[in-house]
């Protein structure tokens, strides 16, 4: 009896003559389970304690893992700074900033002005704006890239 063009002995299963691993299934997702979500803030990461690899432009866009483009971080503040930022380009963050766009951001929707300055402080240890423009303009003059200071000041 024929059934789609195959053969009754067609409908078999397959055996895979390959070496089955001696682990089930079931023992790797346990494991898997046991080991941390997330990355300990202790950990010693490429060298550099408690820190973490910031893309200032982040890979989709182009950007490279070379020293001009990566920035370490502790990891709290990097967390924080792609929670209410997402993955703008450094430049980007100091823009929403200084125009002050970040309420249309929807991280930042119903927080007051002192819980903005809260958050800013918690990436950038400062709680005026300003300031954490003035702090994003340094780091992009220290790491050669291109920054917007005089294009702000003309404008």
């Amino acid at each position: 009896m024929k059934y789609g063009g195959q053969s009754r002995q067609g409908w078999r299963r397959k055996v895979c003559r390959r070496k089955r691993r001696r682990e089930s299934n079931w023992g790797r997702k346990k494991d898997r389970r046991q080991r941390p979500r997330f990355q300990c803030s202790f950990a010693v990461v490429g060298g550099r304690r408690g820190r973490n690899r910031h893309h200032m432009t982040n890979k989709r866009c182009g950007g490279k893992k070379t020293k001009w483009n990566i920035l370490w971080m502790k990891i709290r503040r990097h967390r924080s700074l792609h929670h209410y930022f997402g993955n703008l380009k450094w430049e980007v963050i100091g823009d929403v900033i200084y125009y002050g766009t970040m309420r249309e951001r929807k991280a930042f929707r119903g927080l007051s002005d002192s819980e903005i300055g809260d958050v800013l402080f918690s990436i950038f240890h400062k709680r005026d704006p300003m300031a954490c423009v003035e702090v994003i303009d340094r780091v992009s003059l220290a790491k050669g890239r291109v920054t917007r200071e005089k294009e702000r000041k003309a404008a």
